[in-house]
């Protein structure tokens, strides 16, 4: 049967949640902190290659068996935020 995971990148960490719709439970969960960088004009800003390391942490913590069965993603962020990209997609 097919899992769904949910990623969801906070302020704080980044964390993963593997559901199993047929029997409506969490199979698996993991999170990995997330730094934040503050600014003196009140800013805050976090590294992108920092969601992407913590999301790669998440998923290998996940048992092999568990994430070949995940069928569908579905991925929340930060709300307000802004991750300026080049023509390539890297960000900037």
């Amino acid at each position: 049967m097919s899992l769904f995971a949910g990623i969801d990148a906070g302020t704080q960490s980044l964390k993963v949640v593997v559901y199993d719709p047929a029997t409506r439970t969490l199979v698996a969960t993991a999170s990995a902190p997330l730094g934040l960088m503050s600014g003196e004009d009140g800013s805050r800003e976090q590294h992108a290659a920092d969601w992407v390391a913590a999301m790669q942490s998440c998923f290998d913590r996940i048992d092999p068996a568990v994430r070949a069965r995940i069928a569908a993603l579905a991925v929340s962020g930060q709300q307000h935020g802004f991750v300026p990209v080049d023509a390539d997609g890297n960000v900037l």
